[in-house]
């Protein structure tokens, strides 16, 4: 079962405006400070689903859920996050590699674009990990 979560309270006050979408070469400036980036073509008007999370342990079994705070909205659309299950994509070195066979408990991130809007649009997300590691992220996308 797919759970909306609410992300209101989490973002009240600390949202910005998106500013407009960077070059590749400051994409890398950004991947070069530690900052994640994630670069999406979706649909108009239609929820897609960006990025899942997931933290698994050894046996497969789930860590718990990443808590989301959006820092920087989308001026053209709306993001959420919802508990699902996705196919892990660990690297065949990782102890981990055999929950690839399994879809596992993850949190997705949805972006839907105002219905006909057609152009480019971004956000930021600092993920907190179920031990208390932040990952930022940066989302740039493309709607068409």
């Amino acid at each position: 079962m797919v759970l909306a979560l609410s992300l209101a309270a989490l973002v009240a006050g600390c949202v910005q405006d998106a500013a407009p979408l960077p070059t590749y070469d400051r994409r890398v400036e950004l991947a070069k400070s530690g900052i994640g980036t994630v670069v999406k073509v979706v649909s108009s008007g239609v929820a897609s689903t960006v990025y899942f999370k997931m933290s698994l342990n050894p046996d497969c079994t789930s860590r718990g859920d990443y808590t989301l705070q959006i820092t920087t909205a989308p001026k053209h659309g709306a993001v959420s996050m919802v508990r699902s299950s996705e196919y892990p994509d660990f690297r065949p070195d990782n102890t981990r590699s055999a929950c690839n066979k399994n879809k596992a408990p993850s949190n997705s991130i949805l972006y839907t674009s105002q219905p006909g809007y057609t152009g480019e649009d971004r956000f930021q997300v600092d993920f907190i990990s179920p031990d208390g590691n932040l990952y930022r992220t940066a989302f740039f996308i493309t709607v068409r």
